[in-house]
């Protein structure tokens, strides 16, 4: 009985280290990885409560419960999207933003994959030569922009309709390429960036990856869609400081549950896959696809370009590194 009190006792101080932690990720980098495990450490603090009041350590069980409270406080949906509203006949477009996994072989999946969630712009990362091969063939999309690359950071652009231009950037010079192609979508202008950033347990390249990313803000074009694997969660200071820097709305805020890595593992999964939306962008719909071997499922999301809605003042939690980044936004219509 002694055993197991102590048993329960170390692993609620160690899910209690854990939860305070992440919070510490708005002090500094080094404890965003604490962060990411938060619906993981409210699981195992239900199940520690309830060992506890079996053992009859009530004290034990209501330290639990306030784990899984503080935990799901963080997490959860409070907030929706703040869609605009949607005129008749706005121009609309579905969006799949895919991590393929470098070491996934089942090359054959993709094009039916793709052909089932009928997407007119595609986003793929940890593109490799073959995938990039397997890319070039998939019916019905044209590859506008391959940038195959050994290990987890080749990256791909398909879509159906003629991008008015694409390029390939690294924010900062040392990261992993990006891809930003301006498109006109029924004469409304569109820019879609996609990333995949590094994970935050490879240190400070993760948040230096996004404040180049939001320093670039102004000359990705005011209305902007971002995706891609972000190797972080929404609730993070890290990303949440990078969308109220640029301006930009999670897709999924406001839906319960979205999480899209490990696809292997349910106990495991958080969100890591994003699409961030700006002004003049409402999302009507949002989900996740089937994997097709990969560790991560596709986003997929369907937006309505809207007309724009007045500019707000800029505001940054970054201060003055990042305080310039909305008041300098393009003013496209």
């Amino acid at each position: 009985m002694i055993a197991g009190r102590r048993l329960t006792l170390g692993l609620v101080a160690l899910l209690a280290i854990g939860t305070v932690a992440g919070f510490l990720d708005r002090l500094s980098w080094i404890f965003e990885p604490a962060d990411v495990f938060r619906v993981q450490y409210a699981a195992a603090a239900a199940l520690v409560a309830l060992l506890a009041l079996v053992g009859r350590s009530i004290r034990v069980a209501v330290a639990a419960a306030v784990i899984v409270a503080v935990n799901l406080a963080v997490v959860a949906p409070w907030h929706g999207i703040g869609n605009p509203p949607v005129p008749a006949r706005s121009p609309t477009v579905r969006i799949v933003a895919f991590n393929v996994d470098a070491s996934n072989h089942r090359y054959r999946e993709l094009g039916p994959l793709l052909a089932r969630l009928e997407p007119e712009i595609v986003g793929l990362t940890e593109v490799t030569p073959e995938w990039a091969a397997v890319a070039r063939q998939v019916r019905g999309l044209v590859p506008r922009r391959l940038v195959p690359e050994r290990g987890a950071y080749g990256i791909a652009l398909l879509s159906t309709a003629q991008p008015v231009s694409v390029r390939v950037a690294r924010f900062p010079g040392s990261g992993p390429p990006v891809v930003a192609a301006r498109f006109r979508i029924d004469g409304r202008p569109l820019t879609f960036a996609l990333v995949h950033l590094h994970t935050p347990f490879a240190g400070s390249v993760h948040v230096r990856e996004l404040d180049a990313l939001a320093r670039a803000r102004p000359r990705l074009g005011r209305r902007l869609v971002v995706c891609g694997d972000f190797n972080t969660v929404p609730w993070s200071a890290q990303l949440g400081d990078f969308a109220a820097s640029t301006g930009l709305r999670d897709v999924f805020a406001g839906s319960w549950p979205s999480y899209s890595w490990p696809s292997w593992s349910p106990l495991l999964r958080v969100p890591l896959d994003h699409c961030l939306v700006s002004d003049g962008i409402a999302v009507l719909g949002r989900r996740y696809g089937p994997s097709g071997g990969s560790d991560h499922f596709p986003v997929v999301v369907d937006l309505a370009l809207v007309p724009f809605r007045a500019r707000p003042a800029a505001r940054s939690p970054h201060g003055s590194g990042l305080a310039a980044v909305r008041r300098t936004v393009g003013g496209q219509r």
